[in-house]
């Protein structure tokens, strides 16, 4: 902490106040830990049992960028498990992960009040002045990853999986048939009241070809005219979006790096000036090697981000009052 910040909060306190008043043992350190682990804890597991709740939904909010990619490839929208164990322990496992995106600012929160239990006032006062935008800080990395991240990745990835190999029916000829000979399948917005046993229909809104058969319906699988055809694994797909959503969360705390780094003399602000090309350079690289997924598009959502957070670390050090 610089002496601005101190001198500053000090003059919120009481000047002569004893700083082994503030002090805590081992055994208030543990029972602060206890506190605060069973606070956050209790509002991870209302977070879990709402997710559970409605896990449905929320298993389609998750997968949503790979279903809405499918879909505009005109490729099967239906996403395969594996085996029959698959379905149900991704059930529970994207309920979690949504929980824990959802109680992510008070698990946050807890964190910082166990840290600043053992804090001066004047550094509580700094702690406090910084929590919210962390918490900011964090959900926007989340944020970024659902709304533009896995959107961009399933669409390059799709479209390079499109255009791999010749089609199937490369070199055949047309052949001239009555019209009446090509049956065609009606287009839908949506699903029949009533199907009859056999009639097949094409539903526009989530993608597939389905069948009605004694008391059910199915879906048809198909795929695009190609050599090689992809059949996307939900298992894949979520863990992939988990790993993209805890880089994305820890990258975006840049800047608070960047001001702790400046605050506790580490670097000058001149030196934060001065070397954005090694910076930028160096961004590039950790972006590649901790992105997930393919570089083309990952690198490139996270190195961008980190740049403009770098440079947000600056302003906060200027904002700090301790810069010009």
């Amino acid at each position: 902490m610089s002496v601005a910040d101190a001198k500053t909060a000090a003059k919120d306190v009481d000047r002569d106040y004893d700083p082994d008043e503030y002090r805590m043992s081992l055994g208030d350190h543990l029972e602060e830990l206890r506190k605060r682990l069973t606070w956050g804890l209790m509002g991870l597991a209302i977070a879990v049992v709402g997710c559970l709740f409605w896990g449905e939904r929320v298993v389609v909010f998750f997968c949503r960028p790979l279903i809405d990619g499918l879909q505009e490839a005109g490729m099967n929208t239906a996403l395969f498990a594996g085996d029959l164990v698959t379905p149900f322990m991704l059930y529970i496992k994207v309920s979690v992960i949504v929980a824990v995106a959802i109680a992510a600012p008070w698990l946050v929160f807890q964190l910082w009040l166990f840290v600043a239990a053992g804090l001066y006032p004047a550094e509580k006062k700094v702690i406090r002045k910084y929590i919210p935008l962390s918490i900011v800080l964090l959900l926007s990395g989340m944020a970024l990853t659902y709304l533009v991240v896995m959107p961009l990745t399933v669409r390059f990835l799709i479209q390079f999986n499109s255009g791999f190999g010749v089609g199937l029916s490369a070199g055949s000829s047309a052949v001239e048939v009555p019209a009446e000979a090509v049956k065609t399948i009606p287009l839908l917005m949506g699903d029949p009241k009533a199907p009859a046993e056999g009639q097949m229909w094409f539903n526009g809104v989530d993608g597939r070809l389905k069948l009605r058969l004694k008391d059910h319906v199915v879906v048809v699988m198909y795929g695009p005219d190609q050599l090689v055809q992809s059949q996307p694994l939900i298992a894949d797909y979520v863990d992939l979006t988990m790993m993209t959503l805890l880089v994305f969360g820890l990258a975006f705390q840049l800047p608070l790096v960047v001001l702790a780094l400046f605050k506790v003399g580490v670097l000058e602000l001149s030196v934060l000036r001065g070397s954005r090309r090694i910076v930028y350079f160096s961004l590039s690289i950790t972006a590649a090697v901790i992105a997930p997924g393919d570089v083309a598009t990952t690198m490139l959502a996270l190195w961008v981000p980190l740049i403009v957070l770098y440079e947000f670390g600056i302003l906060l050090c200027v904002w700090s009052g301790k810069g010009e």
